[in-house]
C-alpha cells in the first residue's frame, strides 16, 4: 500500500508539474521569473519543479499569481483541494475551456468573449420572454 500511495503521489506531481510547465511555456515564462515575480529566493520553484517534488502553499500561490490563474484551479491541479464531486461535469467543462482560452491569442480571446456576450444575451432575451 505504501508504494502505491507513493507511486500516486509521484504520478500527480509529474502531471502537476508537466501542466505547470506547460502554462509558464505558453507565456514565455520561466521558473527563474516566477521566483523573482513573487519575491521568492531563487530555486525555490525550479528545483521542486525539476525534482517534481510536492508543490507548497507557497509555490502554488506564486504559480497563481504570476500566471494569473484562480488559486482554487492551481490548488485543485496540485491536488490540495479534493475533485469537485457536486456538478462535476460542469467543472469539467469549464477547466477545459479555460485551459483552451488560455492557449488562445488575444484577437481569438476577443471572439470568444463576444460569442460569449451574444450567447449570454440571447439567453437573458428568451428568459424575459418566458
Amino acid at each position: 500500500m505504501l508504494k502505491f500511495s507513493r507511486w500516486a503521489m509521484q504520478t500527480r506531481n509529474e502531471q502537476f508539474w508537466t501542466w505547470a510547465e506547460t502554462k509558464l511555456r505558453e507565456e514565455g515564462l520561466n521558473w527563474s521569473l516566477v521566483e523573482q515575480r513573487a519575491g521568492l529566493s531563487n530555486a525555490a520553484v525550479s528545483k521542486r519543479a525539476k525534482d517534481q517534488k510536492a508543490p507548497t502553499k507557497t509555490t502554488l500561490d506564486a504559480i497563481s499569481k504570476v500566471l494569473r490563474i484562480p488559486p482554487e484551479r492551481v490548488f485543485r491541479k496540485a491536488g490540495w483541494l479534493p475533485p469537485r464531486i457536486i456538478g462535476q461535469r460542469y467543472y469539467e467543462q469549464k477547466d477545459k475551456l479555460l485551459d483552451y482560452f488560455d492557449a488562445l491569442s488575444s484577437v481569438q480571446r476577443d471572439a470568444i468573449l463576444g460569442l460569449a456576450e451574444t450567447l449570454y444575451l440571447q439567453k437573458e432575451g428568451n428568459r424575459e420572454r418566458d
